[in-house]
């Protein structure tokens, strides 16, 4: 199709386009090669196809496709999610593979750009089902849970049981929409760690759902609780790490390092809930997670490794962030478990 233009008529005009999205699109190469007869009889060199969205869609979709390989893609704070999320649907209707990962990149960066920096604005103003229903259409689980991770980032945010109920019914509709659980996992998540459902906005509860949230509550501050304890598996170097004296070294200093990566991690959750009378980091053990992982790899790396073996060392960090994920997964069990009991508890009228 070299000697041909290839001009795709959208909704508020057209587009001429590059010879790459002939290439990476069977959808425009199907129409363009139909369309190539018909030049031919016209003797024009101009093959016209229709392609759903808009110019400014078409034309970046484009340059997504034409900078794949590049550096200069748009990064955080050029495109907003609204734009990313159409255009990245328009690169699943006309089927070019590798850009609906490209797009997903990009707005997992907004996101979290956005979120990070304290520039979010007003999270309930995030497209989120749309989000949703987005990577369901690229069959992406990766991507739901990037998803859900900045959603219980921004919902925390709020620091407000109002946001927490928000959450809960955002997550609800995404699961009725999408049968995917983890926004409402989360949503139902903060409004049990923030007791939000005695706030005068919330739901009216089953005796038997009440107790549900009484009982998860109790469980989720045991739990926080028990990261206060020193976690370690008992895994270590066959070869770096050997006899009893050498194993007893350096059980004794992953238990400091392990005390201390709590430490800074209870202080850190303590001054994020200062101010508030939602009940704080007691019960919030997803967050005491991941300040808890993250300190340890501060730790790890600030301080030099003197007692033991480095090679052992690294296998006992290991195996410790292993548990901390084992960890989320338990309370996630625990919370989805709930959210489900909550489908024939809770009244259906909006929180």
């Amino acid at each position: 199709m070299a000697w041909f233009k290839i001009v795709a008529a959208v909704n508020d005009g057209q587009v001429t386009l590059s010879p790459e999205m002939y290439n990476v699109s069977p959808v425009i190469n199907a129409q363009a090669t139909a369309a190539a007869q018909l030049a031919q009889a016209k003797f024009t060199n101009k093959l016209f196809i229709n392609v759903p969205g808009t110019v400014n869609d078409l034309q970046t979709l484009e340059r997504y496709v034409l900078r794949s390989n590049q550096t200069d893609c748009p990064q955080p704070g050029e495109l907003d999610l609204a734009t990313l999320i159409t255009v990245a649907e328009l690169a699943v209707e006309l089927k070019i593979p590798g850009v609906a990962d490209l797009f997903t990149s990009s707005i997992s960066r907004v996101l979290g750009y956005g979120i990070d920096s304290g520039d979010s604005g007003d999270v309930k103003d995030y497209p989120w089902v749309n989000l949703c229903h987005l990577a369901k259409k690229i069959m992406d689980e990766k991507f739901f849970n990037n998803i859900a991770w900045w959603f219980l980032n921004a919902a925390r945010a709020t620091r407000s049981q109002k946001g927490a109920l928000w959450a809960f019914q955002i997550g609800r509709t995404v699961y009725e929409d999408t049968g995917y659980p983890r926004l409402w996992t989360y949503g139902l998540y903060l409004c049990v760690v923030w007791g939000a459902f005695t706030h005068s906005n919330a739901p009216t509860l089953s005796s038997t759902m009440a107790s549900a949230v009484d009982l998860n509550q109790k469980t989720l501050a045991t739990l926080t609780g028990g990261l206060a304890i020193p976690q370690l598996c008992d895994v270590h170097d066959p070869q770096a790490c050997v006899g009893e004296g050498a194993r007893r070294r350096c059980v004794d200093h992953w238990h400091a390092v392990w005390r201390k990566a709590h430490h800074v991690a209870n202080d850190r959750a303590d001054k994020e809930y200062e101010g508030t009378n939602i009940g704080g980091p007691s019960r919030d053990v997803l967050r005491m997670l991941h300040l808890v992982s993250g300190a340890l790899q501060d730790i790890t790396h600030i301080e030099p490794f003197r007692l033991v073996s480095p090679a052992c060392d690294l296998s006992r960090l290991h195996a410790s962030n292993g548990w901390v994920l084992e960890q989320q997964s338990v309370v996630r069990s625990i919370i989805t478990h709930l959210a489900f009991e909550s489908i024939f508890s809770l009244r259906t009228e909006d929180l």
